[in-house]
């Protein structure tokens, strides 16, 4: 049994809130009503049925033809369509000092987060068609539990399939309804599924009771969710370190009268929720955040008999469409008439054989006999078949201009579909389909307006949701998942901690400070990934010698399996002068990862020179071997010759190999890199310390040239 009383609102009384919710929804429900019959005849006529009631009946009682070539759909799912590609996005900013710019980075990836959990491209979409075809689209924001056996809550948006079931404070002047102190969200549910819900309320007990309303009928229960503003007194207290507090959060802060530098009295808004169902308030709550959760946009706003309307783009077109369509079926009408044309004959002509004459004009017949007639003492002609009628000109000029006028209404041209036109170049077509994108651009400027309401509510709402220490799992701009710790009771925005391995990790508070939203409207990511990928191409095919300066970041930018591992190998490889870097990167924490990464570096660079002059001491001991095994004199010349050089080449190299290891603790990580550089450079180009040399001993015994030496174009002296 579920318990309706838990997280009820304190010290509101049932009967006040119903008489109160009902005065508003009347008040509310009268001022939309304008909007409300357009809608509902906008998706009517968007759904097929765009003929006049009354023509249809009268043409449908004789037999004629009612079509519907619907041409507004597509106009209609051009805007909506467009909107989809440019992917308005939500961008989080910080606005005083305590904010940080991590932080918002990280607000953006929870943000992502939620969207992608919540399949907010099909939330917005909803609502953008909503909006396009009938003037209003909504959606809404809502918490649930992360799963079955948690305490902790998730934030979700969610489409609203009938914006007309959402009813909004007429005294709400933004298209957003931000300024909202009110609104309502009706629902119709069976009494079965109502019962499961609240089986200790009687529905019988309502009949009656609100039938003004007509929140009760025998086979369904009408409910709504009753959303209200409260301004709540407070007093607001500015502490000596900067920060505010009102007084409850002061009580519970352990600050004192010392630390108050200034206090003045305010009101605090309280969002509250309440379930009502007929004449019974079944559930309340207090909402979390500063904002009713319900985000409105709309087509084109005006105000007729001071009452504010709402249209989109069908209620313009009602008239074209409609002539379009009855020119397209007066047309068929005309062109099904030919054959059914009658024949014209003299009286007695068609005897005994008037059935076959009667199905002439429906049928397909070989043959037609007629009987010869005397008119006057003149045979008559034969039966001759009337001429059909022809489709006027006329009509298909109507038809014509009915569909130029449809253009002309939407803003949407022939170019804009990319269909031939007038227009033969590239430039005059693009601007023809930029006059389109400009007559309909406010459809994506109101979506935007939405989409931005919405960051407020999520930036206001997530540090009040997420209000424990947790792991949070955020999105970049591509997608890619990444986790982050969040203390709700660190001072700071971010806090910096080293783990056991050395390593800097970051502990984020996303309750400290203030931040904006901003929305960007353009490509996607995905888009923008292969213009860049595109351009990035172009750049290193012309030059070259970028590849070592931006080659990480091409790489990374690919789609490739392993294409992020490749790019952070070639991102070691860059040199720090041309990485440049942030304060963070400059940071000192920054300066002793790089001092660490390099000093392995050059640890492992000095093994790799340990391992080379074992193996030239190898090399030196084969080489003595030769030396006893061979009895020609020259051989054995050159033979030491090449140990006398060899025994040179390793003295040398241990000795740079011993002062890079005392100089190495005492140079900065630009200068161990470069070292490590020229070491590995002087290991692949030595002839003498290289792992060519047992292969070269071998053509030596035999007579032959080294090959290392070859490459290098010098020659032992041979006899």
């Amino acid at each position: 049994m579920i318990d309706t009383t838990a997280g009820r609102v304190q010290g509101v009384k049932d009967s006040d809130i119903l008489a109160e919710a009902r005065k508003r929804y009347r008040i509310a429900s009268e001022a939309a009503s304008q909007t409300r019959e357009s809608y509902r005849q906008a998706m009517r006529f968007v759904s097929g049925a765009q003929w006049d009631d009354r023509l249809r009946q009268a043409r449908e009682s004789q037999n004629r033809p009612c079509l519907t070539m619907d041409r507004l759909g597509t106009h209609i799912n051009q805007i909506v369509n467009d909107q989809r590609q440019s992917k308005p996005a939500i961008k989080v900013n910080p606005v005083d000092d305590r904010a940080d710019i991590k932080t918002a980075e990280i607000l953006n990836g929870v943000i992502r987060n939620i969207e992608h959990l919540s399949n907010a491209p099909m939330v917005y979409e909803t609502a953008s068609y909503c909006q396009v075809a009938a003037g209003v689209g909504v959606w809404r924001v809502l918490t649930q539990y992360a799963d079955e056996d948690a305490f902790e809550q998730d934030i979700r948006l969610s489409r609203v399939l009938d914006p007309m079931s959402v009813t909004f404070d007429p005294n709400a002047k933004e298209m957003d309804a931000s300024d909202a102190m009110y609104a309502f969200v009706e629902e119709s549910v069976d009494r079965d599924t109502f019962k499961e819900h609240y089986p200790d309320i009687d529905p019988s007990n309502w009949a009656g009771a609100a039938d003004d309303q007509g929140w009760w009928n025998p086979e369904n229960i009408r409910c709504a969710e009753y959303y209200r503003i409260v301004m709540k007194p407070t007093r607001l207290f500015l502490l000596d370190d900067g920060s505010v507090m009102d007084e409850q959060e002061f009580a519970k802060s352990g600050f004192g009268p010392n630390d108050v530098v200034d206090q003045r009295a305010t009101k605090r808004r309280e969002v509250q929720w309440f379930k009502l169902a007929g004449n019974e308030l079944v559930d309340s709550r207090v909402w979390p955040g500063r904002w009713i959760p319900l985000v409105r946009v709309v087509g084109n706003e005006m105000v007729v008999d001071g009452k504010v309307l709402y249209t989109g783009l069908t209620q313009r077109a009602y008239d074209a469409q409609r002539m379009y369509n009855y020119q397209v079926s007066t047309m068929v009408e005309m062109l099904s008439l030919q054959k059914t044309a009658p024949f014209i004959g003299a009286k007695g002509q068609f005897k005994g054989v008037e059935a076959r004459w009667a199905r002439a004009n429906v049928t397909n017949p070989a043959y037609l006999e007629y009987e010869p007639v005397e008119i006057n003492g003149q045979l008559a002609p034969a039966p001759q078949r009337q001429a059909a009628p022809q489709v006027p000109t006329g009509n298909v000029q109507a038809m014509q201009a009915a569909a130029s006028d449809l253009q002309w209404i939407t803003g949407q041209h022939s170019a804009s579909f990319g269909a031939p036109s007038n227009e033969t170049s590239g430039r005059a077509i693009l601007a023809r389909q930029r006059e389109g994108d400009s007559a309909t651009y406010h459809y994506l400027d109101n979506l935007s307006r939405g989409i931005l309401h919405t960051g407020r509510i999520l930036v206001d709402l997530i540090p009040r949701i997420y209000d424990t220490k947790r792991i949070l799992r955020v999105l970049a701009d591509d997608q890619a998942p990444s986790v982050v710790m969040h203390d709700p009771e660190q001072p700071e925005a971010v806090r910096k901690v080293q783990d056991e391995t050395g390593a800097i990790q970051r502990i984020y508070n996303l309750n400290v400070g203030r931040y904006d939203v901003a929305v960007a409207v353009g490509p996607s990511f995905g888009t923008l990934r292969q213009e860049a990928t595109e351009a990035m191409t172009q750049l290193l095919q012309g030059n070259p010698n970028l590849w070592t300066v931006i080659g990480d970041l091409y790489v990374r930018g690919q789609n490739w399996p392993n294409a992020q591992a490749i790019a952070d190998r070639l991102a070691k490889t860059v040199p720090p002068e041309i990485k440049g870097g942030n304060d963070e990167e400059g940071g000192p924490e920054a300066m002793l990862g790089q001092m660490q990464q390099a000093m392995q570096q050059l640890e492992g660079a000095l093994q790799e020179r340990e391992q080379a002059l074992q193996q030239a001491a190898q090399m030196l001991d084969q080489l003595q071997g030769q030396l006893q095994a061979t009895t020609d004199e020259a051989k054995r010349q050159a033979i030491q010759r090449e140990i006398d050089a060899q025994k040179l080449q390793i003295d040398a190299y241990n000795a740079e190999t011993n002062r890079m290891k005392v100089l190495g603790s005492g140079m900065t990580p630009e200068q161990v890199q470069a070292m490590v550089g020229a070491m590995l450079q002087q290991m692949m180009t030595a002839p003498d310390i290289s792992p060519a040399i047992p292969d070269a001993l071998h053509e030596l015994a035999e007579g032959e040239m080294p090959e290392p030496y070859e490459q290098m174009g010098q020659q032992p002296a041979m006899e």
